[in-house]
């Protein structure tokens, strides 16, 4: 969230790749990436582009636990 900036503004930030547990659609993945789309109108997806990704991460086969305690200090 930029704030009172504009949304190109962002450049850093943190990604929360969150899989519900008992997901039987994600049976025999073993790599996921992020992948970051721009569009001209967020209701159609119109304009959709891919405009960033990240490098491909291996998926344990035991999916940890994650906690959303204090991730920045100073938010809520």
């Amino acid at each position: 969230d930029p704030g009172g900036g504009l949304l190109q503004d962002v450049w850093n930030g943190i990604w929360i790749y969150w899989i519900e547990p008992g997901a039987s659609a994600l049976e025999g993945v073993t790599k996921v990436r992020a992948e970051l789309y721009r569009v001209n109108n967020a209701l159609t997806n119109e304009g959709e582009r891919l405009v960033s990704d990240s490098m491909f991460v291996s998926v344990p086969e035991e999916l940890p636990s994650i906690s959303f305690e204090s991730i920045i200090e100073g938010r809520s």
